[in-house]
């Protein structure tokens, strides 16, 4: 049984005994909707989107030069607009209206329900603002030319005067001008959508003197956030540490890597590794800020009987240990029950103010800050460092100690990696991280703080030079 199907460009006979159940989509949809999302044709240039062309523009200007002048991106238009007989042109001719009964006048996209509102029409033609193409697609097949219409930007040239003493600048003069970029190859061919916006790209390919010719994507990496497990090291049990690397879109590549002895590392651009507290020092926090990104701490009291655990919200869900509450109140809370809402109630009521914490419970904690001697001001141990049973007999014989921060784990089943890199690191203030940071980018140049700071800044504060794009992903 045979049947047809009708379509806009010729008519196809089906001599197929299987019913078409669905009906073939648009192949070229991807291909087509990214083009015009990247061009963003008929828009007004306070309608268009911080992607595509508009994005690529607005990243390389303003162009400065000396403090003194400044080169600023303002709008761009492609393609002539104009009316039938070019009294009107440009785009923003096209989006002007008017109300018919007020007789009021604005310039924007009209919805559809746009009431009495109407776009403005050439007073000359009767005809509104339209794309005027240079070239037909059949007439640049035919004739061996390329399929394009012209890129126009709006530019702003801003002179300033600067006074030698103050540095204070003063605008001189100000130039606004559209300048023609290049004839810009476009999808081929033009179309109106069910909302009369002009389109792109219904045919996904482009006429390049004169043969069509197709976009193949270049393989690459996608930006984002990869985890695998490194092939080279092992920790101690014998198995591979994870490693994570940020692809950006555009800008340097972060490896981060453990070593043996469980400390993280950050690899820029596969360079020489730098401690990872190091390169956050680096990048503007301050030591002191570093740990509480990561963990929550443990204010343990340091009496003459030991220690202490003052009673809290923290406590819950952890276990009672042995010799933790008075004796008093054994019979009615047990060793090993875990602390609830309630029996932190109950042993308020009975005022108890701290649980007693045993010797061994704080053996291996690592502390969060340093413990100083209050007294001689001596430090006893630093931040990052783990509390061995030297440690706890000279906090507790020293007497000038009242409490210790330790860092909260819940049992150390994961090593606190970011607080052990913390205490191995020496570098304890802004300008040295970044001097090392530095050196391991640019081995051999000794310049000013000001230069490498700005260096570090442009590299991964910049949108010109990095950028995470608006979409990333995990893998």
């Amino acid at each position: 049984m045979s049947g047809s199907q009708k379509t806009t460009a010729l008519l196809r006979k089906s001599f197929g005994k299987i019913r078409q159940v669905v009906s073939l989509p648009d192949l070229i949809e991807v291909q087509s909707k990214s083009y015009n999302d990247f061009i963003q044709f008929d828009y007004l240039p306070n309608e268009r989107a911080y992607i595509g062309l508009e994005k690529v523009l607005r990243d390389i200007f303003p162009i400065d030069y000396n403090g003194r002048i400044a080169l600023e991106y303002v709008s761009y238009e492609i393609g002539e607009w104009a009316c039938v007989c070019g009294v009107l042109t440009g785009i923003e001719n096209r989006y002007r209206w008017v109300d018919l009964k007020t007789k009021k006048e604005g310039k924007g996209r009209l919805p559809k329900d746009a009431g009495d509102r109407r776009y403005k029409l050439c007073k000359k033609c009767s005809s509104r603002v339209s794309i005027k193409l240079p070239y037909t697609v059949e007439e640049c097949r035919y004739s061996g030319k390329t399929y394009s219409l012209p890129l126009k930007v709006r530019m702003q040239l801003t002179s300033w005067d600067v006074n030698d003493e103050t540095n204070e600048r003063i605008v001189r003069d100000i130039k606004e001008q559209e300048v023609f970029f290049c004839d810009l190859p476009v999808m081929i061919d033009l179309h109106e959508d069910a909302d009369g916006q002009i389109r792109l790209g219904n045919q996904g390919t482009f006429l390049i003197n004169g043969v069509d010719r197709v976009v193949v994507s270049q393989i690459h990496r996608a930006p984002g956030v990869v985890f695998s497990l490194s092939k080279k090291i092992k920790d101690f049990r014998g198995y591979p540490y994870h490693v994570a690397r940020l692809i950006p879109s555009r800008g340097s590549w972060l490896d981060f890597e453990f070593d043996s002895n469980d400390l993280l590392y950050v690899r820029i651009d596969k360079k020489k590794k730098v401690l990872a507290t190091t390169f956050l020092q680096a990048i503007g926090y301050a030591r002191e800020e570093i740990l509480p990104l990561f963990y929550d701490y443990d204010t343990v009291k340091v009496t003459k009987k030991g220690f202490e655990r003052p009673l809290s919200k923290v406590l819950i869900g952890q276990r009672i240990e042995a010799g933790a509450i008075p004796d008093s109140l054994s019979d009615k809370f047990s060793v090993g029950q875990r602390i609830t809402q309630e029996m932190l109630d109950d042993l308020k009521a009975a005022g108890v103010k701290s649980l007693s914490v045993r010797a061994n419970s704080v053996l291996n904690r690592v502390a969060a800050k340093d413990v100083v001697n209050a007294v001689t001001g001596e430090v006893l141990v630093e931040q990052g460092k783990s509390l061995g049973a030297e440690e706890i007999d000279i906090i507790t014989d020293s007497g000038g100690v009242s409490e210790i921060e330790l860092v909260r784990s819940g049992g150390y089943v994961v090593p606190p990696f970011m607080a052990l890199t913390l205490g191995v690191d020496k570098i304890n203030n802004y300008a040295d991280a970044l001097r090392e940071v530095y050196y391991r980018l640019r081995p051999g140049d000794i310049p000013t703080i000001q230069i490498m700071e700005e260096y570090i800044k442009n590299i991964f504060f910049n949108s010109r030079f990095y950028d995470m794009t608006l979409v990333g992903r995990i893998r």
